[in-house]
């Protein structure tokens, strides 16, 4: 045997055995395959291809998440979830594709750091979104990425913000998921008017746009058949969210 059937064995056995649910002994966790499943294939290369990207948009006015405060202010940029810059607050309603989950919704928004140290408190209604940002028809989904797939008890892969209560000062806490640590984003809340003059209009509007790299391979190896994410919509994510309706 050459060295080129040698290694293309020794790889082959390796995905072959990571393509079957494994344990891990030491945290007691079971993952998924590594290979992507048959079910919705088409529609899991879409999801991937989304969670590279972000973008929404929003405006708001005056109401009681702020008070006398404007509304909508300040600019933060982050580059990964270990470089953070700025501070913005917005509380209004968002039109946001916010990689594979999408919605226009009413939401808060507290975000802050400066380098690997930060604050983020989102909150998003869900009265208008697509089956990721749903928190009944993606429940099983939801529930893997909690559970089996999470890392020092982060989320791999969050889409669903609901309750507020993803405020951390730490340097390694990934209020995306894990899955998404590498993302780089910019986002800018604006007040429309001069505040606290006779010009304050009392209305905002904010922009947010980024990019995640981390899930770039993920989206390429996909076609080829690998899901080293494990993000892949299944069947069981769907029977789980099926048994949490009835």
């Amino acid at each position: 045997m050459n060295k080129g059937s040698l290694f293309a064995a020794i790889c082959l056995g390796s995905l072959m055995a990571s393509a079957q649910s494994y344990e891990y002994g030491k945290y007691g966790k079971t993952s998924e395959s590594i290979f992507t499943p048959g079910h919705n294939w088409i529609l899991n290369r879409v999801s991937d291809l989304c969670d590279i990207f972000h973008l929404g948009i929003g405006m708001t006015h005056a109401n009681p998440e702020t008070g006398p405060l404007s509304p909508s202010m300040g600019v933060h940029a982050q580059v990964t979830d270990y470089g953070h810059l700025g501070y913005v607050i917005f509380a209004g309603g968002s039109a946001e594709m916010e990689g594979r989950g999408f919605g226009v919704y009413p939401e808060f928004r507290e975000i802050g750091g400066f380098g690997p140290w930060k604050t983020w408190t989102v909150s998003q209604d869900s009265d208008i979104v697509s089956f990721y940002k749903d928190p009944k028809r993606s429940r099983g989904w939801s529930a893997r990425m909690d559970g089996s797939e999470s890392f020092n008890d982060d989320s791999a892969h969050v889409v669903i913000h609901k309750d507020a209560d993803s405020m951390s000062t730490t340097w390694n806490h990934h209020p995306r998921g894990w899955h998404n640590f590498a993302y780089t984003g910019l986002e800018v809340a604006l007040p429309v008017g001069i505040p606290y003059t006779p010009l304050d209009t009392h209305l905002g509007v904010t922009v947010r746009a980024g990019v995640d790299t981390s899930q770039v391979a993920d989206f390429l190896l996909g076609w080829f058949g690998l899901d080293f994410w494990h993000d892949d919509l299944r069947p069981s994510d769907l029977a789980t969210s099926a048994r949490g309706t009835r």
